[in-house]
């Protein structure tokens, strides 16, 4: 082993290689000598670990690496000898080697239905914009197909509207067909293996179908109301719901709860809740 600085050709000490000459080397190659662990974590929950990246020099370019966030890479030069595949190893004759982690930006999708008023609006668009996520707006939606050919581009669905007693979402109450209503499994076809992080459902009685909204999106955690319910005692929600879950940083389940226990105590009676899924930290 050299001394006084970086060795990329490391050997083992003592056993086979002691007076290595006329010994195969592969006995004597410290094959992951000068291990460098990796760990990529986002400052922001608004951003996750997408892949890893390297910098190929006879490329010239970045070669995508892996999608798990721990890497570990051996700066060492005998990648030639390594018998596990797919090893990372610097090549031979360079002393540096380039990798970085590559994220990507969480977005939302705020749909809201054709013929709801101005105010009160969805407050979710204005927090998700704050705290860094990629916003995208369908206002004054009235078409199912609008909607469904953009549920695959993002991570978390806000729908701010009306829905129907069967569960589904009613994007314009005054027409009423194919093309102004939404049912989980039209979601679920188009969006097939697309993970979800978070569904939000400010509509009345569309919580009736709760876990089959968020099995249609593959969410992780979802909420939204049972029962018919005032649009005033809705607003006073979103407001209570939102601030709590991105100023106090509460998960979304406990913030849910705790604004449903708020509201009963102003005044404003019971509110359906319904959650399905598992609370997350947005």
């Amino acid at each position: 082993m050299r001394c006084g600085g970086y060795d990329p050709l490391p050997f083992n000490v003592g056993g086979d290689c002691s007076g290595w000459a006329g010994v195969s080397i592969e006995n004597c190659a410290n094959i992951i000598g000068n291990e460098v662990k990796l760990k990529a974590e986002p400052c922001n929950r608004s951003w996750e670990f997408d892949y890893w990246e390297y910098y190929d020099e006879d490329s010239q370019s970045w070669i995508s690496l892996s999608h798990w966030d721990n890497l570990t890479a051996y700066m060492n030069w005998w990648g030639d000898l390594d018998p596990v595949p797919n090893r990372i190893h610097v090549p031979w004759g360079t002393t540096s080697y380039r990798i970085k982690a590559v994220f990507r930006q969480l977005s939302a999708l705020v749909v809201e239905s054709k013929d709801v008023p101005p105010i009160p609006y969805l407050v979710a668009d204005d927090y998700l914009s704050a705290f860094c996520y990629r916003v995208e707006h369908l206002l004054s939606c009235g078409s199912e197909t609008e909607v469904l050919e953009k549920v695959t581009e993002n991570d978390i669905f806000c729908y701010n509207g009306h829905g129907s007693y069967a569960g589904y979402l009613g994007l314009d109450s005054s027409v009423i067909n194919d093309e102004t209503i939404i049912e989980p499994s039209e979601v679920e076809q188009y969006n097939g293996l697309h993970p979800y992080k978070f569904v939000y459902l400010k509509a009345c009685c569309a919580g009736w179908l709760i876990e089959a909204w968020r099995e249609a999106f593959n969410a992780i955690s979802a909420i939204g109301f049972e029962e018919p319910i005032l649009t005033t005692v809705a607003y006073q929600f979103d407001i209570r719901f939102w601030e709590k879950v991105f100023v106090d940083g509460y998960d979304t389940f406990e913030a849910a709860r705790k604004t449903q226990d708020e509201l009963k105590e102003a005044g404003y009676g019971n509110v359906p809740l319904v959650t399905a899924g598992v609370s997350i930290w947005l």
